[in-house]
């Protein structure tokens, strides 16, 4: 569940592998905090995502009001199947900022 991001081009890049569960969450939400630090939108990559659960989706909206509050934005340029499951079956991706254009 490591998370990487790069900033540049005033924007912050970031990609979360492995799993984004109840059991890694904690974890990820303290690198997903120092994302907010950059003070740019950020564009997160999901698709190295192998699992993705209801505490996975509440981190991710949790990051979205986070930035939104500060007066940036989320987008989800990809996602793993279970990402791109769970968001479409919550009816959430939008909200999330997945770009469902790019998902099929």
């Amino acid at each position: 569940m490591p998370l990487y991001s790069d900033t540049h081009d005033g924007r912050c890049d970031a990609r979360v592998t492995g799993e984004l569960s109840i059991y890694t969450v904690s974890a990820v939400k303290d690198d997903m905090a120092a994302l907010l630090e950059a003070r740019a939108p950020v564009e997160l990559s999901l698709d190295d995502v192998t699992e993705f659960d209801s505490a996975g989706v509440q981190l991710l909206l949790w990051l979205q009001r986070e930035l939104v509050a500060r007066g940036w934005s989320l987008h989800i340029p990809s996602a793993s199947a279970p990402v791109r499951d769970a968001l479409l079956l919550l009816g959430l991706a939008e909200a999330t900022g997945y770009a469902t254009s790019s998902a099929f």
